[in-house]
């Protein structure tokens, strides 16, 4: 009977340590890992390859124009940063959040935010909490984050007091900005982009860990969710996108790579699915994750253009 107990002990502690890792390694800054490297560091993620040079140029031109760095207190006490670009005499802002463990936010919406200053866009884009020059060391995959925008929402407001805001995510910060569409959002802000956001944390930890590992997440979840809630002070089921935009009440525009592998396209299907306010779905053969637009701009940036436009003459 005691060396039953003990084996039960010991298993329970193993399973323990397991699920710690597990949750340290997908959600601590401090665990480096890049699911989705950087330009020139891209080992493995051939596709990218063929855009390295454009997506390089799109970051640069942002890095030469003389944005603001801005900060605002987030809910729960932390420093969140962001760099804010505007455009001359507009009242128009583009709100950006980038994707899980980006380095470096402009990357991310290398291709896009040219176009948008030229279209009289001020953009503000920000580093989730955990990321970049923001505080905190629990990457939430928009349950907490969600929270953030709201902050940010408030702050545009309050300093720029643009006539509308347009809440633009790629990857994880699109699971970001739809978990917010259920949230308090105040008139001025206007619609949604989203490109290839997931639907739930568990849904894309366990996509990703079953795709890396062979390992299904159901076994673990439990104990990952336990030590979410140790260490971060929420659990990882406290938000869902595909929920969240039952509650839409604003337009989106989802855009999603039909070959992505990271977050299946089935998942952005799922969540335009589900969406209640007026939407549209836009899916790319043949690209990857976040590759959309780089792989048919005339198709997304005419979506685009015709979204922002329709916002405009609401």
């Amino acid at each position: 009977m005691t060396g039953l107990i003990v084996t039960i002990l010991v298993l329970a502690a193993l399973y323990l340590v397991a699920c710690d890792v597990i949750y340290r390694v997908v959600a601590d800054r401090r665990c480096d890992i890049e699911h989705l490297p950087r330009p020139r560091a891209m080992d493995g993620f051939s596709p990218w390859e063929a855009y390295i040079d454009e997506i390089e140029l799109g970051a640069a031109w942002f890095t030469r124009q003389d944005a603001k760095r801005v900060t605002v207190k987030s809910h729960d006490g932390l420093t969140l940063s962001a760099r804010y670009l505007p455009a001359e005499g507009s009242d128009r802002t583009l709100l950006l959040a980038h994707g899980y463990r980006s380095k470096r936010a402009e990357f991310d919406f290398s291709g896009a935010l040219e176009a948008y200053h030229k279209m009289g866009y001020n953009v503000l884009l920000i580093d989730q909490r955990a990321h970049g020059a923001s505080e905190g060391r629990y990457i939430g995959f928009g349950v907490s984050e969600r929270h953030d925008i709201v902050t940010w929402i408030g702050f545009l407001n309050g300093r720029y007091r643009p006539r509308h805001i347009v809440l633009d995510g790629m990857s994880m910060g699109s699971a970001t900005v739809l978990m917010a569409l259920d949230l308090d959002l105040p008139d001025e802000v206007a619609g949604a982009i989203v490109d290839c956001g997931f639907t739930t944390p568990r849904a894309i930890i366990g996509h990703v860990m079953k795709t890396a590992t062979g390992l299904p997440v159901a076994p673990f979840w439990p104990g990952i969710e336990l030590f979410a809630k140790l260490r971060s002070g929420y659990f990882l089921s406290g938000a869902s996108a595909t929920e969240s935009v039952k509650k839409a009440r604003i337009p989106v525009l989802f855009v999603h790579g039909e070959d992505d592998k990271y977050v299946p396209c089935a998942m952005g299907r799922e969540n335009y699915a589900a969406c209640a306010s007026r939407k549209r779905l836009v899916t790319v053969p043949g690209a990857g994750h976040g590759m959309s637009f780089l792989v048919d701009r005339p198709s997304c940036g005419g979506a685009l253009t015709a979204f922002l436009d329709s916002l405009d003459k609401a």
